[in-house]
């Protein structure tokens, strides 16, 4: 009785089974495991769905988007859009307004460096400041200036040595440096009185500077284009103060030895 029933159990799963593959749109199961309350069996469930007619229609969809999506995406790649077109040139005429500004700002620079090497300035002192300084408030003209022959084979002066130093505002000699302009003119040649002019800078002068024996002087050589054609000739010097900035003006009578017939 016992066999009877187990082979009538084993027919009915068979025929079960066999009707179960025979029947389209149903044929692929499979249970899985969800979990309902914390505490209780899990139990299996058994989902049931179709493989022949939903996944055809989803990659027919999937496909028609990937198309979409990708001729829209090359599309706006090849064809930009107005508004980028018009950012675009925006943005050329800006970086070429700013080139155009920076190359000006670097000429104004150049410019500027330009004129101060040819132009040196330095900061002046407030007067009030320059009254409690030692500094220059006119120069003096010695008594050894006039004609001078440094070949002792020849009888006539071949230039002038000045002897000249500033002074401050006692009247004392100061040896403050600065640079020297030396004109010679002989008055009794009316048409052309210049006799010669001279011109010493910082670093000539601070090597003609003596102090030693009875001299505390700047002792200018001042060599003749030519010979003079009169004996009495008025000594012109300009001094400018590097320290002030300031003119000095002196000027004295000399006499030189002229050539023999002049």
């Amino acid at each position: 009785m016992k066999t009877t029933r187990s082979s009538n159990r084993t027919k009915s799963r068979a025929v079960s089974a066999r009707s179960g593959a025979a029947r389209p749109g149903y044929a692929n199961q499979f249970t899985a495991k969800s979990p309902r309350r914390e505490g209780r069996r899990e139990e299996l469930k058994t989902i049931e769905f179709s493989s022949s007619r939903l996944p055809s229609r989803l990659r027919a969809f999937a496909a028609c988007f990937l198309a979409i999506t990708l001729g829209t995406l090359i599309a706006g790649c090849n064809s930009p859009s107005a508004v980028n077109i018009e950012l675009r040139k925006q943005n050329q005429v800006l970086q070429d307004r700013v080139n155009q500004l920076t190359a000006q700002n670097q000429r104004e620079l150049d410019a500027l460096a330009a004129c101060q090497r040819s132009h040196p300035t330095t900061a002046a002192l407030a007067p009030d400041r320059l009254e409690q300084l030692v500094t220059t408030h006119g120069i003096t003209l010695g008594k050894l200036t006039g004609g001078d022959n440094p070949d002792s084979t020849k009888s006539f002066d071949s230039q002038l040595q000045v002897y000249v130093v500033p002074i401050d505002v006692d009247g004392t000699p100061i040896k403050a440096a600065g640079t020297f302009k030396v004109q010679a003119f002989d008055l009794d040649d009316p048409t052309k009185p210049l006799v010669g002019s001279w011109d010493f800078d910082l670093d000539q002068t601070r090597k003609l500077f003596y102090s030693q024996l009875m001299l505390y002087t700047y002792v200018l050589d001042c060599p003749f284009p030519k010979s003079p054609a009169h004996g009495n000739l008025t000594i012109r010097v300009t001094f400018d103060d590097a320290l002030t900035g300031r003119e000095f003006v002196s000027q004295v009578q000399a006499k030189v030895r002229l050539a023999t017939g002049r």
